[in-house]
């Protein structure tokens, strides 16, 4: 059940609280935005996906996390992964041709990995130390938080 819940809120809630964080912080021209919208939204598609993965199939340092009703088990090299995943995710973003690289002092690689390091750190925190169930919505938040301060200063 709360998986479906968990869905419903990363499809309903998340998304569009990410566009008004954007647009509140950023204020990104409508070109901009759609570029912006796929830089914070790589934790979620990539890293939450392969830090599953890493963390199932060849995790072994294992520590306890919180969450609602429930102690959960996350693994050393699932954080890893989260981080490697948004890290690499983000880098082929910024690399699409019209990405506002200017806008994001990130016009050279040294640039784009300080955006990128910043990014997938605090998304791999998000979903890392939030309580279970909420970290979906935690990691496109912080991120699209991080990708706005990046933009707009």
């Amino acid at each position: 059940r709360m998986n479906k819940l968990n869905v419903k809120a990363i499809a309903l809630i998340t998304f569009p609280v990410s566009t008004l964080i954007l647009h509140s912080f950023a204020q990104p021209t409508p070109n901009d935005l759609k570029f912006l919208m796929m830089l914070t939204a790589q934790p979620l598609l990539w890293g939450v996906a392969l830090a599953e993965l890493v963390g199932s199939f060849l995790g072994r340092l294992e520590f306890k996390v919180s969450g609602v009703g429930e102690v959960n088990r996350k693994t050393v090299e699932g954080c890893v992964a989260c981080w490697l995943a948004c890290f690499v995710a983000g880098w082929v973003v910024m690399s699409l041709h019209g990405f506002p690289l200017h806008r994001m002092h990130a016009q050279t690689p040294h640039g784009r990995a300080t955006v990128l390091v910043v990014q997938a750190t605090m998304a791999t925190l998000a979903e890392t130390f939030t309580f279970r169930s909420f970290d979906n919505v935690s990691i496109v938040f912080s991120s699209a938080l991080t990708v706005s301060l990046f933009y707009r200063f």
